[in-house]
């Protein structure tokens, strides 16, 4: 193809602004004259909108002269790159691409029948088909950004919580209250990595959903109370995707509301070592002793 449409207020795009502002004349003379490139690689057998010229060939062809600390070819190089930053063009596996030339073309461009029946089809489907690979490109890469999103935020937000945190000593509440109904809870598992897994969610549930560490502990123990949540409560996960609807059922449930409530003068003692629980699993509501783990108190009582 012989010419292309290039609008007179070509220089005034908010893009083609930033890229003069950057790289001045250069930048300019360096995208118009790929554009001319690509447009005079077109035919009726070639319709792809692709840049097959290297860097090497434009730098000389354009005369760019190096500095002391780029080369031309380097600078050719950089502006490559702002070009496609720019969304000026597209990249897609390795091979650089003007797909919205395809909106410059029109058939009064060329004579030849196959080659108008090729812009005008193409127009037609250019969203669907022309642009196609580089969509397929922008997922891709959109994913791998995403991906790497969540990458460097779990790593930002990674915490290590101190054994007497409100959310480890949650976390053990948790498992604790399973122990109590599988002895062979999370059996050969590194206990310490859970708790410290199961304290993140926890943490967010107090942080910044605005639950209080009483709450959360409610929460807990009614969870245990039912059957069928007690085998869907299975870590500090599940527990802050379900905690609004259990905090909701527990603070209706007349049934559990009306369990009696254990108050107790003094620390209790486990009946099978003689062990003095601690005033921390006390306050915590923890049933169990953790030195034989024998369970000391009443299972049907509510702890407060």
């Amino acid at each position: 193809m012989l010419w292309f449409k290039h609008d007179s207020d070509a220089s005034q795009d908010a893009k083609m602004k930033k890229l003069i502002l950057r790289y001045g004349a250069e930048g300019y003379a360096v995208y118009f004259h790929c554009i001319e490139l690509i447009v005079g690689d077109i035919s009726e057998s070639k319709l792809t909108f692709e840049l097959e010229h290297d860097s090497e060939i434009i730098a000389d062809n354009l005369k760019i002269q190096g500095d002391n600390s780029l080369s031309g070819i380097d600078k050719v190089n950089a502006i490559m790159r702002y070009i496609v930053e720019l969304d000026l063009f597209k990249v897609n596996n390795g091979h650089i691409y003007c797909y919205k030339l395809l909106k410059r073309l029109d058939q009064s461009m060329t004579s030849n029948k196959k080659l108008r029946d090729m812009i005008e089809t193409g127009k037609k489907n250019h969203d669907s088909v022309m642009i196609e690979s580089c969509q397929r490109h922008d997922k891709v890469m959109q994913e791998e950004n995403r991906i790497e999103e969540n990458r460097r935020e779990e790593k930002k937000e990674s915490h290590v919580f101190a054994e007497s945190s409100d959310e480890y000593l949650l976390s053990k509440l948790l498992y604790t209250e399973h122990l109590k109904h599988d002895e062979k809870f999370l059996h050969g598992k590194n206990l310490e990595d859970t708790f410290q897994r199961w304290s993140d969610p926890i943490d967010k549930i107090m942080r910044l959903d605005g639950r209080s560490f009483e709450h959360v502990k409610k929460v807990i123990l009614y969870a245990q109370d039912s059957t069928f949540w007690r085998s869907n409560i299975l870590s500090g996960k599940t527990l802050r995707e379900q905690f609004s609807k259990l905090f909701s059922l527990m603070v209706s449930d007349v049934k559990y509301q009306s369990k009696p409530i254990v108050h107790k003068t003094a620390l209790p003692t486990c009946p099978e070592c003689g062990k003095t629980q601690t005033q921390q699993d006390y306050n915590m509501g923890m049933l169990y002793c953790n030195e034989c783990k024998h369970w000391s108190f009443e299972a049907n009582a509510r702890i407060e």
